[in-house]
């Protein structure tokens, strides 16, 4: 293959070539499929939580999924949402065909700002948003105390 850059000794010519030979690294490594596939390019739920004195909600944006492709757990203080996302696209034309899949499990562990009551905790999924609420318990509320004044 023929440089780009003619070769002279000189140090930054030297710098230049040790990142030419690193980029050409990548793109072998890329074309022989050895990638590794990174964090970013891994699909999470987007997730909202806000607290009341009585309850924690927590909403997640899960796009695509059916309810049944979904896990919710409530361990401690922790809620953890757990599911896989699968998704098939087919297209055909007259002059090709096309498919493309793409398959990913997830999980999202969330520390809850409060002791949690597990047994009326409610979950429900509507236009691919699972809103779930976590009500907490009696001992974790905030309570009001009266001060009284003496004349």
């Amino acid at each position: 293959m023929m440089d780009l850059l003619p070769w002279k000794a000189g140090r930054e010519h030297r710098v230049v070539d040790s990142l030419r030979r690193e980029f050409n690294q990548l793109f072998d490594r890329f074309w022989s499929g050895q990638l590794e596939p990174t964090a970013l390019s891994r699909w999470v739920p987007a997730i909202d939580v806000s607290e009341t004195d009585d309850c924690v909600t927590v909403a997640a944006e899960v796009p695509g999924l059916e309810a049944q492709d979904i896990s919710v757990s409530v361990e401690g203080n922790v809620l953890t949402l757990r599911g896989e996302k699968k998704s098939e696209r087919e297209q055909k034309q007259e002059d090709y065909h096309r498919i493309e899949r793409q398959y990913g499990a997830f999980t999202r562990s969330i520390q809850l700002p409060a002791e949690i009551d597990v047994d009326k905790v409610e979950a429900v999924f509507r236009n691919g948003v699972l809103e779930i609420t976590l009500p907490k318990r009696e001992d974790a509320r905030p309570k009001q105390i009266r001060i009284d004044v003496n004349p």
